[in-house]
């Protein structure tokens, strides 16, 4: 009977129009980034120029979110996120139609990786500060266990369905397509009924706007909690974000392997992802065990990451269904312990600093994962991340276990 009512709960009409929008949005999403990646690399044929083109387009995602910030906290999230879908709708409608008239370019997608970047950065922070919001109250493991199964369940069913749409007619009809998906995820967020809580809503003050973003870097310093955690997934990134760069030219230069395996192994980690999600919505993990399974998954996430490359591509599958099943379930913890633990009318500018950090690490891996892959073995190149990631599970999160069983060990 209780859990009747707490699915009733959960799908009320925000949550549920919201976690359609997402739904929509990540089907094209998924097929495009997967896309990308590939053709960056076929069309170069160089890792170095596939780790600049990723580094350059991160870059607005390092430097806007804590500008932006303290707009984000007062102004109408849902609002932005609407406009937002619908502007990068148009773009990508529209570079897809210049990609039929021409050959590829590598500085074209260069400025249209920057553009999709700085509104992807802005569209993130803001979708961020109000998902939470849009969780009722009481149901914040099970949707963040909804919200953490979209992307594994999306991809595991379109990867596969992207590569074969790559190969047969090539990006831009995958771009043409994901335009259309965000006018409709765009159309379903119109209908969400949300009033603003505890928002200012005044005009500019730039001594004002100084203070908010000292204000989330002062919280970061209090709080040292949730600092080793973002100091954490900030290598986390680095690491991972390197390992799947690599794993591009694995496959794409290899004697056998081909996109399509590649393709199935992104599809085997989704999908490790959906079964854990799955559980991690349907049971609860007690409070006083959150911690102890979230660090434990860092540690084996880490060493198994790092050997991948490593191993026969049926081992490879295993593996990465495993990596996807831990990744989700101690994603989930941090992400409903962290966003219930920062104040509401502080998200925005906490969660910017958080971007700036996972986003540095993350160019900071393409850049040298670009510059390895020129002149050392992909799989070593790969254990390298994967030691640098178990370091800082260690530095991190091992060693300032009291700060973070504080924000962990709770009752969501």
């Amino acid at each position: 009977m209780n859990k009747g009512k707490n699915k009733l709960r959960l799908w009320d009409r925000n949550f549920t129009i919201i976690t359609l929008g997402t739904i929509i949005s990540a089907i094209g999403g998924v097929a495009l980034n997967f896309a990308l990646n590939i053709v960056i690399y076929n069309e170069t044929n160089s890792t170095i120029l596939t780790g600049i083109y990723s580094a350059i387009t991160a870059i607005p995602q390092i430097i806007l979110p804590v500008f932006a910030a303290p707009y984000i906290d007062r102004l109408p999230r849902k609002k932005l996120i609407v406009l937002l879908d619908y502007l990068l709708g148009i773009i990508y409608i529209s570079f897809g139609i210049y990609l039929f008239t021409i050959s590829f370019n590598y500085y074209a997608y260069v400025v249209l990786g920057m553009l999709s970047s700085i509104i992807g950065s802005v569209y993130g922070l803001t979708y961020n500060s109000l998902f939470p919001d849009l969780i009722p109250e009481g149901c914040a493991q099970k949707g963040y266990s909804v919200s953490v199964l979209i992307y594994p369940s999306i991809a595991a069913v379109f990867t596969p369905i992207a590569a074969f749409v790559y190969q047969r007619w090539g990006i831009e009809i995958i771009f043409v397509i994901e335009g259309i998906l965000l006018f409709i995820a765009a159309t379903f967020e119109v209908f969400i009924k949300y009033k603003e809580r505890n928002r200012v809503n005044r005009s500019f003050n730039f001594k004002e706007y100084v203070n908010d973003i000292k204000e989330g870097f002062v919280y970061l310093r209090k709080e040292k909690g949730i600092f080793f955690i973002y100091l954490y997934m900030t290598f986390a990134s680095f690491a991972s974000e390197g390992i799947s760069l690599l794993l591009i030219p694995f496959f794409q230069t290899h004697a056998i392997y081909t996109t399509t395996n590649y393709s199935l192994l992104l599809s085997a980690e989704t999908f490790g992802r959906m079964i854990g999600g799955l559980l991690h919505y349907m049971f609860k993990i007690p409070e006083n065990k959150r911690y102890t399974i979230a660090s434990k998954v860092y540690i084996i996430y880490e060493i198994l990451d790092g050997v991948l490359m490593f191993l026969a591509y049926p081992l490879m599958i295993v593996i990465r269904f495993i990596l996807g099943f831990l990744g989700v379930n101690s994603a989930n913890i941090r992400e409903s312990s962290v966003q219930n633990y920062i104040p509401r009318e502080k998200r925005a500018r906490v969660n910017s600093f958080f971007q700036i950090m996972a986003f540095g690490g993350i160019l900071s891996a393409k850049l040298i994962a670009g510059a390895l892959g020129e002149f050392m073995n992909y799989k070593f190149g790969g254990l390298i991340f994967g030691t640098v990631g178990f370091i800082a599970a260690v530095l991190c999160i091992f060693k300032h276990d009291k700060e973070i069983k504080v924000i962990y060990n709770k009752n969501l």
